[in-house]
């Protein structure tokens, strides 16, 4: 396009060619603040628009209370939908729909340059969940100047690549499945001497391969990979005793008390009368209060709620207004991981199980269920145990169903797993419980047998299931069961002369106050400044732990490989193996062969 000036002179007027365009979308000020991003996000952000993610969806703006202004942007396919902040300007960060190349960025600017985060996790996750059920993988969660307020909680267990967050407060959680970030590929030609080579790039590492070859010109070790997480302050309450054995509650209705084991010794700690106790019909387990963890037991229509920590007395509520569902005596508690459940065996015709709000129900003095009853089909016979385990959300009960077909006649014990739905629960799978010195089944007798038997006290100990199967010279014997298939693994023995009627879920009240950082996966690298009260409890390898300074903190690999914490008080540190030979105590690391397997902590 030309013109002419005053003078008639004509001169030429600046016109964009078509690849200038690109310079304009590049500098496109779709970051906060004006800020622009780099081509690779603004690629994740194009996608978004081409997958018809509306803005508001993947870009969330607010303002703190004390001024800051907050943006978070998701890069990539997926959507932050359901995203909130709470009046006190803690954000619930949810996302959904993400894949292993999608990033959650947030920036912070004004006020005190932090922002306070109370949760994440996926839109297809219950609030406050450790579970991984419904989780979708992300590549990074980049939120380093956000503060994980007291009691917040991260889910970040469908897979993530990278973690950052400013600090973590006291009775918080992680949950991470470490992955490595994904790996592009690219390829150049080059010449020498007349040779074609090639320059291939993986995974950040070249190498040069003649044009036709299949081995590098060059070699170099492989480098560890997995997921990075990064915190540099943990405001953990400091404790005595970084981890300690678990604990497990079992009643004894001959006493008529609540008592406190340890899972791993069978040390009986803590015995709690229980009001109205005696009977051998009874359930046992745990719940949640307000957030709080809480031992319940039920006798007859009445449960009682008793603090894990301290044991004392928390409330009571009745079961009477379960009862136009059909449900009268609880035989049976059991939470998943945030929902409890009561059973009743001579409920129906093949007993109930249902879903209460424990909170709810203590405030009220009344059970308030939560969804419709569940009632067994295909003949399976609920017997009263019922459990949890800890990060998953299938809940397991015991009955006895015709697992043998060739004694139709009979029925034998059995495990029914099912999972909580939108209206109730959903049963998902049933398995025999064969005899531990036999391989076979274990007949009850003909149909109806089961109910008319004592309650089968049925808990769990870390990842196994706990089935109380006899009482020898003086003590409960329990049976682990891998909770896939029942197969035994193993066995404690509980120092209480009765059968227990109930047995709970197992729990770590020393880790009141703590800030647990659950790890499944490869973890590449761990970095901190100063924690206080972390535990880092971690599934599979870990290469590298390094924190400034750390207090009253517990750290544990599986295995460890590197440790750099200079500055410590009150720190173990735990590993399968170090070193060559696997028994190398450098660093201060303590090797433990027989660790215990892997199992999802939580918080009491």
């Amino acid at each position: 396009m030309t013109g002419r000036n005053s003078q008639g002179k004509r001169r030429a007027k600046p016109v964009l060619e078509a690849l200038e365009g690109r310079q304009l979308l590049n500098a496109r000020m779709i970051g906060p603040h004006g800020k622009p991003i780099n081509d690779k996000d603004f690629q994740h952000f194009v996608t978004q628009k081409q997958n018809n993610v509306a803005v508001s969806n993947r870009r969330i703006a607010y303002t703190t209370p004390d001024g800051a202004q907050v943006q978070i942007t998701l890069f990539g396919i997926g959507t932050l939908a359901g995203t909130t902040v709470r009046p006190d300007g803690a954000l619930n960060l949810v996302y959904n729909n993400t894949t292993n190349t999608s990033k959650i960025v947030g920036h912070v600017l004004g006020g005190t340059g932090h922002a306070p985060l109370a949760s994440v996790r996926d839109a297809d996750t219950t609030v406050g969940s450790p579970s991984a059920t419904g989780t979708s993988p992300i590549n990074v969660v980049n939120l380093k100047k956000f503060d994980l307020i007291d009691g917040g909680i991260v889910n970040l267990l469908g897979g993530v690549s990278t973690l950052a967050l400013a600090s973590a407060g006291s009775n918080t959680q992680i949950l991470v499945n470490a992955v490595a970030a994904p790996t592009s590929s690219s390829a150049s030609n080059a010449s020498a001497a007349g040779t074609t080579l090639n320059t291939v790039t993986t995974g950040g590492v070249t190498t040069i391969v003649p044009s036709g070859s299949v081995t590098p010109s060059t070699t170099q070790a492989a480098k560890p990979t997995g997921g990075t997480i990064s915190i540099p302050i943990v405001n953990g309450t400091s404790r005595s005793i970084p981890v300690g054995d678990p604990q497990v509650f079992g009643f004894d209705p001959t006493a008529g008390t609540l008592v406190r084991f340890n899972a791993n010794t069978g040390a009986a700690l803590q015995a709690i009368p229980v009001p109205g106790g005696g009977t051998a019909i009874a359930g046992v387990g745990l719940g949640r209060n307000n957030g709080r963890e809480v031992a319940l037991v039920g006798t007859g229509t009445t449960i009682f709620a008793y603090d894990v920590v301290s044991g004392s007395p928390v409330g009571q509520f009745s079961t009477a207004s379960l009862g136009a569902s059909g449900l009268r005596a609880v035989d049976g508690i059991g939470s998943s991981d945030t929902r409890t459940f009561v059973s009743d065996a001579m409920a129906g015709t093949n007993g109930l199980i249902q879903g209460i709000d424990v909170t709810a129900s203590l405030r009220t003095g009344q059970a308030v269920p939560l969804g419709l009853p569940f009632a067994p089909a295909r003949e399976f016979e609920l017997s009263g145990g019922v459990t949890g385990l800890a990060g998953s959300d299938v809940v397991y009960s015991t009955g006895a169903a015709h697992f043998d077909s060739f004694v139709p006649d009979q029925v034998q014990v059995g495990i029914l797993a099912f999972s909580p739905t939108v209206l109730g629960v959903r049963e998902t799978a049933r398995t025999a419980v064969l005899n531990p010195l036999t391989g076979t089944d274990i007949n009850v007798g003909p149909p109806g047998s089961a109910r008319a038997r004592p309650t089968m006290a049925l808990g769990s100990i870390g990842g196994s299931l706990a089935l109380v199967t006899a009482v020898v010279n003086g003590q409960n014997v329990v049976t682990l069961l891998n909770p896939t298939n029942n197969t035994p693994t193993g066995a404690v023995s509980l120092n209480d002369p009765n059968r227990l009627a109930g047995l709970s879920e197992s729990f770590h009240p020393e880790l009141a106050g703590g800030a647990l950082v659950n790890v499944t996966g490869t973890l590449l690298r761990f970095t901190g400044h100063n924690a206080t009260g972390l535990v880092l409890n971690a599934s599979s390898p870990v290469n590298l732990v390094a924190i400034d300074s750390a207090t009253d903190t517990a750290i544990i690999g599986r295995p460890l490989n590197h440790v750099a914490i200079p500055v410590r008080n009150n720190v173990a540190i735990l590993s399968t193996a170090r070193g060559p030979r696997g028994t190398s105590t450098k660093g201060g690391i303590t090797v433990l062969s027989a660790l215990k397997p892997f199992s999802i902590l939580t918080l009491p």
